[in-house]
């Protein structure tokens, strides 16, 4: 009797910090645990005793990648409760809003997190070196998203423009003209992705899922419709309760989904989607499918990939037929008025259906929440795909077994940081000035995470000194936003916090040409893709400035809500002068 056991301690290409067990006994799977080690995230907790109107500026800080997916189910359940319709533009404005997150959140996953499984690659930094011109697709692709999330949203991370009722400002058509003419390239661009991941070689395993999504009877399911199963389900949100439950697990932080009266595990996301509205996608997107081998259903995780591509092409071609009949509407927004009740309402996500439920009393309080994110529906199934298809690989060598389980998991791109309900609270509706310039300082960080904050405080140093041979900006660490504003750029500051061992306040100065030490970890984004992916990507694409200099500041403390600590405020101050003196020492231009 042979007895294996596969550990992946920190799965890597995954929203969030998450790890992997998978035993086999005699070539069968005897045990299979994805395991999310990330805090607990009391979110609904946090929820009760805020009134209504914050909701949408709230639910958006649990994920950087799918905010929208969080303010729409917010609104939509609490419009639910207070027997409010939005509809007509403001009705289309959310479904391109929603657009723009299926854009950037699918391409990513594509391209720079899912597609190295399949070429043989660690990661898509290293896959960058040989398919530059993929990955440049792909980034450029993500931009076009990230746009429209910045036009309708008022920025691309965490927006504060989504309301209950409607939107706080609603665009004029022709700040949308622009948005049309990017759109039909991203159409394009879209088809050949789809066409090109269509050419990877797929495991050939399938299962009899029950496939849970929305179903619309007008239109491919983005913010509205009931939830239906390929198994005979068929309800309204109102009645989600009475068919789900959520349970605990003692390998995991994150509950876990599962059908109530035996009904098990089940999966939602782009496959189920795909098996339940194939009818409703766009005339392009079902043609696509077809072309590439999908056909009306897939049954094959690992053909999600292709999946994900057809819907990327549904959403521009979605995002287009809004522009064209836009029209502004006489008030961005419904007015709405408290009152005592409960609402529910489900949306889908770019990985899957996302349910809200809220009470509130007669002044507009919040006193209970209930949030259940598509990667807690899909834990459950994505543990019992490991439990049957991974058998098959049993006899291959340790480190490509382990490969093809994390395959097995990175097919469903979990978010694992929504999954465990936490806050990461930021809302700031100010502006930041852009100039234009050849040279570009960067500050990155979370301005709720303590020491975490410091880059961003060097940049608004700069700008309050009235810094003007630079463009300053701030970003909170997602990489292809870094990417994006290292174009163009002939210098190119980059100033985070890190945390290598070293003394609290100690400054660190890098040449990003010369490669970042290994033993030192910049704070990341909320999705370990940050700084120090940006700049080795921006390497393997040719995209490094001539001058990109890095400045980390070592942090003491990272926890949520605490001030920047007075070690790192001195050093926060000298990163500033020596910055501003180095920008001053540069050579100009005529």
């Amino acid at each position: 009797m042979t007895r294996k056991t596969v550990k992946v301690d920190v799965l890597a290409r995954v929203e969030g910090e998450g790890a992997l067990k998978v035993v086999l006994r005699d070539g069968r799977v005897e045990s299979a645990e994805f395991n999310i080690f990330e805090p607990p995230r009391f979110f609904e907790a946090f929820l009760r005793g805020r009134h209504f109107a914050e909701t949408p500026d709230i639910v958006a800080r649990i994920c950087g990648i799918c905010p929208i997916a969080y303010q729409m189910s917010g609104v939509h359940a609490l419009e639910n409760l207070l027997g409010v319709k939005v509809e007509g533009p403001l009705r289309d404005l959310r479904r391109l809003i929603y657009c723009g997150e299926w854009i950037e959140s699918h391409v990513l996953h594509i391209h720079m997190l899912h597609a190295p499984d399949f070429l043989g690659y660690d990661g898509g930094v290293q896959m960058a070196r040989d398919h530059g011109d993929a990955v440049k697709r792909g980034l450029q692709l993500k931009k076009v998203g990230n746009e429209i999330l910045q036009l309708l949203g008022g920025r691309e991370i965490h927006p504060v423009n989504v309301r209950v009722g409607g939107f706080h400002r609603a665009p004029r058509k022709r700040e949308l003209a622009p948005l049309a003419e990017k759109l039909k390239w991203a159409r394009e661009a879209a088809l050949e992705t789809a066409r090109w991941v269509a050419t990877f070689d797929f495991p050939e395993r399938e299962r009899d899922y029950t496939f849970v999504a929305l179903r619309h009877s007008d239109e491919y399911p983005f913010n509205e419709g009931r939830i239906v199963s390929n198994k005979g389900l068929h309800i309204s949100a109102a009645e989600y309760d009475a068919h789900f439950e959520e349970t605990h697990v003692a390998h995991s932080t994150a509950l876990h989904s599962h059908l109530r009266n035996g009904g098990g595990a089940y999966l939602t996301g782009p496959m189920a989607r795909y098996n339940l509205a194939f009818d409703q996608l766009s005339a392009l997107a079902k043609e696509t499918a077809r072309e590439i081998g999908l056909g009306e259903s897939c049954r094959n995780p690992y053909r999600s990939i292709m999946v994900r591509a057809v819907e990327t092409i549904y959403a521009c071609d979605e995002a287009l037929r809004v522009i064209e009949n836009y029209e502004q509407p006489d008030r961005p927004f419904v007015p709405v008025e408290p009152r005592a009740g409960v609402g529910y309402a489900a949306t889908e996500a770019p990985r899957g259906m996302l349910y809200h439920r809220y009470h509130i009393d007669d002044a507009g309080t919040i006193t209970d929440a209930q949030i259940v994110p598509p990667t807690s529906q899909n834990q459950a199934c994505l543990e019992e795909d490991l439990v049957d298809f991974i058998g098959v690989f049993s006899d291959l060598p340790h480190k490509e077994l382990q490969y093809r389980c994390e395959q097995t998991v990175r097919n469903y791109d979990p978010c694992i940081s929504c999954a465990t309900h936490f806050l990461k609270l930021e809302i700031d509706r100010g502006v930041t000035r852009v100039t234009q310039g050849r040279v570009v300082v960067i500050g990155v960080g979370n301005l709720d995470r303590g020491d975490d904050a410091a880059g961003r405080e060097v940049a608004r140093r700069l700008r309050a000194a009235g810094e003007s041979h630079a463009e300053i900006l701030e970003l909170e660490g997602e990489a292809t936003g870094i990417l994006a504003a290292l174009e163009k750029a002939e210098t190119a500051f980059l100033v985070d916090a890190c945390f290598s061992g070293a003394p609290a306040g100690a400054i660190h100065r890098f040449d990003a040409a010369e490669g970042l030490p290994a033993h030192t970890n910049f704070s990341l984004s909320s999705h370990g893709f940050g700084l120090a992916e940006a700049v080795e990507l921006a390497k393997a694409l040719g995209a490094l400035p001539l001058r990109c200099i890095v400045y980390a500041i070592e942090g003491e403390s990272f926890d949520i809500g605490r001030p920047v600590s007075g070690a790192i405020t001195r050093a926060i101050e000298e990163v500033a002068t020596r910055v501003r003196d180095e920008i001053l020492a540069l050579p100009r231009h005529k």
